[in-house]
């Protein structure tokens, strides 16, 4: 589904958990414990971040964008 910075084209679903914000798929972002240390670091980050600046403190996760402000009038 997209490149991966460590292992290039793959089908994989991505996340931008490495270095500097790169795409990652799952696999290479845990394979040794430095990456799942950076992968986790960088996505605390994000999560920190984007409550930051949501004007409810809600976030959406589970996106390939990674974590980012949630806004109300998106819920079903």
């Amino acid at each position: 589904m997209g490149n991966c910075h460590y292992c290039g084209p793959t089908g994989e679903e991505m996340r931008p958990y490495g270095p500097e914000g790169a795409d990652v798929c799952y696999p290479c972002a845990t394979a040794t414990p430095e990456r799942n240390a950076e992968t986790l670091a960088r996505y605390q980050t994000l999560v920190e971040a984007a409550v930051a600046v949501s004007p409810t403190g809600l976030i959406a996760i589970g996106e390939e964008t990674g974590p980012r402000p949630f806004d109300p009038r998106e819920a079903p």
